[in-house]
């Protein structure tokens, strides 16, 4: 499971962001759209592990949540 965003520079394509361990989908997305936890710098990491790509907040036009793993 993972939320999957989606980017004003390319709309057709959902980009995933990893559930941190020992969260479930809907506290990833709580602290997501509150700004909190990982995601309080203003940046999203998108990715997994040490080779993260980071997007801003303000890139991002639209998330949603993705129960397959």
């Amino acid at each position: 499971m993972h939320l999957e965003v989606i980017l004003a520079a390319n709309p057709q394509m959902a980009l995933r962001v990893a559930v941190q361990e020992g969260h479930s989908l809907d506290v990833e997305l709580e602290q997501f759209l509150n700004q909190k936890g990982r995601y309080a710098s203003g940046w999203v990491p998108l990715g997994e592990g040490a080779s993260d790509v980071f997007v801003r907040y303000e890139q991002v036009i639209e998330v949603r949540k993705n129960l397959s793993p």
